[in-house]
């Protein structure tokens, strides 16, 4: 399905057009997106389907200049000279060792951390970084094509439920309470096996909690 296949769908189940309104569209895309993001924010640490960005970027006194797209998650921080991967790191936990963060580093740094929406290496280092990252997730639109939701096929009617569930639930004349529960229970459901499912696609054994509101 693509984003225009998914808002006929809802626009078909909820008011009964085959083909939603002009005026109609613009709501219907806001909780579409609203239902998209939830899903990937669940699953994205999990979701192999999501574009990955690999980077090399020039870094200065530990601060590493900003990749040409902004950062949802960072799979890898590494030297690309010596091919050395860093060790993630918490600036809270480096400042109890330095709380000045003004050490140097002899030859390449230790390890990474991300704060003030900045990526940065310590002990201090200039040369450069290499960062494999997941940018963060573009927004659908009606055009939007079935290549550019990271959904897999088969749980794409997950938008469908996200969407009447959010659009049932709102204030904009299609407030319905029962159709919103029969929503909810099918997109919570669904969300709990997209999640295992894509742990299990990308290898990952590690659990985590899953609400899909």
């Amino acid at each position: 399905m693509d984003a225009r296949d998914i808002i006929t769908t809802v626009s078909n189940m909820s008011i009964g057009l085959d083909q939603p309104s002009d005026s109609d569209i613009p709501i219907f895309l806001r909780f579409l997106n609203q239902a998209y993001f939830e899903l990937l924010r669940v699953t994205a640490l999990t979701n192999p389907l999501l574009p990955k960005i690999r980077e090399t970027l020039d870094c200065t006194d530990g601060v590493v200049d900003n990749p040409s797209q902004k950062i949802f998650s960072i799979r890898s921080v590494y030297v690309p000279s010596v091919k050395v991967q860093l060790k993630r790191a918490n600036i809270d936990a480096l400042m109890k060792l330095n709380p000045e963060l003004s050490d140097k580093a002899s030859t390449y740094p230790d390890c990474w951390y991300y704060d003030s929406a900045k990526l940065n290496v310590y002990p201090l280092y200039t040369g450069q970084i290499g960062v494999f990252y997941v940018p963060n997730p573009q927004r659908m639109t009606i055009d939007t094509t079935e290549d550019g939701i990271y959904i897999p096929d088969l749980y794409q009617s997950l938008l469908i439920d996200g969407t009447s569930y959010y659009l049932f639930q709102s204030e904009t004349g299609f407030k319905d309470s029962l159709k919103m529960a029969d929503a909810k229970s099918r997109f919570e459901k669904g969300g709990t096996e997209l999640a295992s499912y894509m742990r299990a696609l990308s290898g990952q054994t590690f659990y985590s909690s899953y609400s899909a509101v």
